[in-house]
């Protein structure tokens, strides 16, 4: 594969070879030289000394307030609460904070928001609007419930709020609760009728608690936020190795389920028209032009990561974008939700159709462009574990230098769909790049495929009856598991389907009440919480004679127009035990459904270490590439059951690993540009295996 060679020297790199690279069938083109190049500018460009950067920024937090941006709440009680109450609960609590703590510098940042688009950001998002605003944490949160409670001649209203904070400086969410309450005589009005602005508002049952609980959520806030401070005061000797691997995975783990989100919402586009094609045109087209600009900030982004230039402008754009989107969908759901029920299916007009076709390729070119970043961060990842395994290399390249240091972790998985035209396809078998990494759906379309080495894109394939119907890549990421859906559709004459890309099932289902006229429907929607009561993203949501959803990232998901009776909802989430439940929907009205896991719920992973000092075993190689150079930086890794250990190449394309447990063993080798190389082997006791790769 090699063709040329560029040979780069800086302060933090030892002689570099750079690689220019032929693709090998079945991958997808990547850009080696540029992300080489950029992170070799990178590393130019980073602080020489960590303990000094700490220093400096410890030293600021102790003289300087701490500013704090605030968001507007979000309603997540569903009892619709009034439109302005989010906003008074976040300006009351900006008004506390300010009032009682004089160490923070709390602002409202609305930007432009409203309260379910910024419960929708990502901390990805979060943390870019923070650094925009000059903020060193950013909170925003919700109204969880509101209870009412008659004692005798007075009613008790109890208040429940929680808030996420988001440190900008170490991308993160800490996630706190608080309840108040208050008292009254006589009954109270129905929370969607209080007038917040009325006389008869202040010192109400429902003022009371939202000001206890307004205030004890201050306080847990200014708390947690200090806390943080002076965990980073305390953090001025440069930490170690470790905890360098520690950031990359935080931010490679929130940058993956920044992608799922619009993996979510690009679906969610789709499928909506495809349900209801027959949408105004004035909110199909409000739609495009906002996937046109997600599609162009996508573009840009790309080009600035190849080009090692800051993303921050293009970030904040997509997240522009993405509110238009989610405000477009909003308005094409209420749309079908309100539609004739006696109305038949028509064809779209040329108009229409020329919009949706246009929707279409939008789609697919932000689903190509977010594969391309990932694509990017991969190349980057790996370009690390370069240099990783190249400090301290010799000057003589052709000296040979010990192996690096061996680790050991948790295997990652893959969990997903496969649907035709939205029907599950049962039988699929879904492979990845593993030896006898393979997996087959069940009678629902799901599969789980299990024991993948963590770090890495994993190139997928879904075939059925012997066609192949899906193919793409994943990226995977140890403790948690990866999402891949397939949504293949069929071709025209409805034999062959078209091959899919895995994506994100959309977090709202919306019928089409012309495929039934006449049929009463009705609205399911619901929130999923984990043990503690935070929103789960991405659990698989499956409601009988309605189709399949994804929570999004507040843990909600909704289908519109489903045929009213009693049906089975069943929630699936990695880790945990599936929940069951029946609920009926009702003809013209919104069914609110609430799923929390508790801690039984959780399925214990076996994982179990693999190192053992007793066995004196002894793996070791070579890795080259096809042209027979040693290639350093390879990531070796023998897998079993739950458990992998890893380790890199050195610059002579050396490795070994020791003391493994006697047994039987996947061995996986990966390297960015490459094609991933697979084989078998049992290890013995007090015995050396030697098993040689050429990628």
């Amino acid at each position: 594969m090699k063709v040329n060679d560029q040979f780069v020297s800086t302060r933090r790199f030892r002689l570099k070879t750079v690689k220019f690279w032929r693709r090998p069938p079945g991958v997808t083109t990547f850009w080696p030289l540029a992300a080489a190049l950029c992170a070799l500018v990178w590393s130019m460009s980073a602080p020489v000394s960590t303990e000094s950067a700490n220093f400096r920024r410890s030293t600021s937090l102790q003289s300087q307030l701490v500013p704090i941006g605030i968001l507007f709440f979000q309603d997540e009680s569903g009892m619709n609460a009034p439109a302005d109450l989010g906003q008074k609960i976040a300006k009351d609590l900006q008004q506390k904070l300010a009032i009682n703590y004089k160490d923070v510098l709390p602002r409202m940042l609305n930007a432009g928001l409203d309260p379910s688009a910024s419960a929708a950001m990502s901390v990805e998002q979060v943390v870019t609007l923070g650094k925009q605003h000059g903020v060193k944490f950013v909170v925003r949160g919700g109204l969880l419930a509101v209870t009412t409670e008659n004692a005798g001649e007075e009613t008790k209203i109890g208040v429940q709020l929680y808030a996420s904070i988001t440190s900008v400086e170490s991308p993160g969410d800490t996630n706190v609760r608080a309840e108040g309450s208050g008292t009254q005589k006589g009954p109270v009005a129905e929370l969607s009728s209080v007038d917040l602005k009325a006389a008869g508002f202040r010192n109400s049952a429902l003022d009371q608690a939202l000001s206890a609980a307004t205030m004890q959520l201050a306080t847990s806030i200014h708390d947690a936020i200090t806390a943080a401070a002076s965990t980073t005061v305390a953090n001025i000797k440069p930490a170690p190795d470790s905890s360098a691997g520690t950031t990359v995975e935080t931010e490679a783990a929130q940058a993956a389920a920044a992608d799922q989100e619009l993996q979510q919402l690009i679906a969610q586009a789709e499928s909506t028209l495809g349900a209801n094609p027959n949408s105004s045109t004035e909110n199909i087209n409000a739609l495009r032009q906002a996937l046109e600009g997600l599609k162009s900030a996508l573009a840009e982004k790309a080009s600035r990561l190849q080009e090692n230039k800051d993303i921050g402008a293009a970030d904040q754009e997509i997240a522009t974008h993405k509110q238009e989107m989610q405000t477009a969908l909003a308005n094409l759901t209420a749309e079908a939700s309100t539609g004739d029920t006696s109305a038949q299916i028509q064809q779209p007009g040329g108009e229409k159709k020329s919009l949706l076709a246009r929707i279409g390729d939008f789609a697919g070119e932000a689903t190509s462009l977010l594969q391309k970043i990932q694509e990017l961060r991969s190349t980057l990842r790996s370009l690390r574990e370069d240099d990783s395994a190249n400090q301290g290399a010799p000057q003589d390249p052709a000296s040979p230098q010990d192996p690096g240091a061996q680790t050991e972790e948790t295997t990652g998985e893959v969990t997903g769909t496969v649907t035709q035209d939205g029907n599950p396809v049962e039988g699929a078998i879904v492979t990845g790049q593993e030896a006898g990494g393979s997996v087959t759906t069940d009678i629902n379309g799901l599969f789980n495929l299990k024991g993948l080495t963590p770090g890495r894109l994993v190139q997928l394939t879904v075939a059925k009856n012997g066609r192949v119907i899906g193919r793409g890549q994943v990226e995977v990421l140890g403790g948690r598991a990866a999402i891949a859906d397939f949504q293949t559709t069929s071709r025209a004459d409805g034999r062959i389907p078209v091959n899919a890309m895995p994506g994100v099932l959309t977090s709202t289902i919306v019928g089409n009440r012309a495929r039934t006229p006449g049929l009463s429907t009705g609205t399911l929607k619901g929130v999923v919480r984990d043990a503690i009561g935070r929103p789960v993203p991405f659990a698989l949501v499956q409601l009988s004679d309605a189709g399949m959803a994804r929570t999004n990232a507040q843990g909600q998901y909704s289908f519109v127009n489903v045929p009213v009776g009693i049906h089975q909802l069943t929630v699936r989430h990695s880790g945990m035990k599936p929940k069951s439940s029946q609920v009926t929907v009702a003809a013209q009205t919104s069914v609110e459904a609430r799923t929390q896991f508790a801690a039984a719920d959780t399925i214990t992973r076996d994982r179990q270490s693999l190192i053992q000092v007793s066995a004196r075993t002894v793996l070791r190689g070579t890795v080259l590439d096809n042209q027979t150079h040693p290639l350093a930086g390879a990531k070796i890794s023998v897998i079993q059951s739950e458990t992998t250990v890893s380790v890199l190449t050195a610059p002579a394309g050396i490795y070994e690993l020791r003391n493994l447990k006697p047994g039987f063993y996947i061995v996986s080798v990966y390297k960015v540009g490459y094609q991933v190389a697979s084989q078998t082997v049992t290890l013995k006791a007090s015995a050396t295996e030697q098993r040689n790769f050429q990628l």
